[in-house]
């Protein structure tokens, strides 16, 4: 089990930057939101030519990974499914937006935050199983 731990590790270590990445990204839209410097056409073209990208790359890069164990499969399968509703979450605020439909954007938003705290429990999960063999995974690790 040690060997495939290190190699889950390995592998999901540049993807915990790439979320880093994604959220700093997604934290100063929400700066700019709350102090009012952009408006909402340039908020959502950044959401769709910034964010969602990015949020893309980093749900089919996880989705990528395989695993050996049925734990670490478990586990993972987990960290798809927060990443995957992120960046669905994502495209449904755009969506929203562009439908004029705030029900629907707030909807969205909520599950934004919903996939955080998915991803958080995978984290915690994760790093439970991880610590004995001296590996940990940090959600927002320091970009390089």
């Amino acid at each position: 089990m040690a060997d495939e731990i290190a190699s889950y590790h390995a592998a999901m270590d540049p993807l915990m930057r790439q979320n880093t990445r994604l959220a700093n990204k997604y934290l100063a839209l929400a700066k700019a939101i709350h102090k009012e410097k952009s408006d909402s056409d340039q908020i959502v073209e950044r959401i769709e030519t910034e964010i969602i990208p990015l949020a893309n790359q980093l749900k089919e890069s996880m989705a990528n990974i395989q695993t050996s164990s049925q734990q670490l499969t478990g586990l993972h399968q987990k960290a798809v499914a927060a990443w995957s509703n992120q960046a669905q979450a994502y495209r449904d605020l755009v969506a929203a937006y562009h439908g004029n439909d705030l029900e629907s954007f707030n909807k969205a938003h909520g599950k934004v935050g919903e996939a955080k705290v998915m991803a958080e429990a995978y984290v915690r999960e994760i790093n439970n199983l991880m610590e004995p063999y001296g590996y940990h995974l940090d959600e927002f690790p320091p970009e390089q």
